[in-house]
This record gives structure tokens, C-alpha cells and sequence, in this order.
């Protein structure tokens, strides 16, 4: 646990946490797509885990969504 805290204190790295989502049986699951982005060896993606992979999207999609919805 010590070890734990020593990692976050002054590193630049955000507490994970967990998000849920409706299963869609229309859509394809969103974990499945993100798991298979994680496969494909040409994306950026490759080999990294679930939390960098949605954290990477995230990154590139809230700041379109808030522009988007902010007011003018």
C-alpha cells in the first residue's frame, strides 16, 4: 500500500475509476470494440490496457462534446 501511494504522490498519473454503460444487443458491446482495438497491431492502442486505451479516446472526444454543448 505504501508503494501505492509513493507512485501517485507528485506523478502526473489519474485515479482510475470505473464507469458503466446499457448493453445495446442492436450495437456492438463497447468493451468488445475497445478490447479489439487493443489487438490490432498498426493502432496506437496496440498492447496497452483498458483504462489507457478509453482515457487516450476520452482525451480526443470530451474537449469535441464540450464545445459542442457550451454556450456561445
Amino acid at each position: 500500500m505504501m508503494q501505492d501511494d509513493a507512485l501517485h504522490k507528485g506523478s502526473r498519473v489519474r485515479e482510475r475509476a470505473t464507469f458503466s454503460y446499457e448493453v445495446s444487443s442492436i450495437e456492438p458491446d463497447l468493451k468488445e470494440q475497445i478490447l479489439k482495438l487493443r489487438a490490432m497491431r498498426n493502432s496506437p492502442y496496440w498492447n496497452r490496457s483498458f483504462a489507457d486505451i478509453a482515457g487516450m479516446i476520452l482525451m480526443n472526444a470530451v474537449p469535441k462534446e464540450i464545445e459542442k454543448y457550451e454556450e456561445k
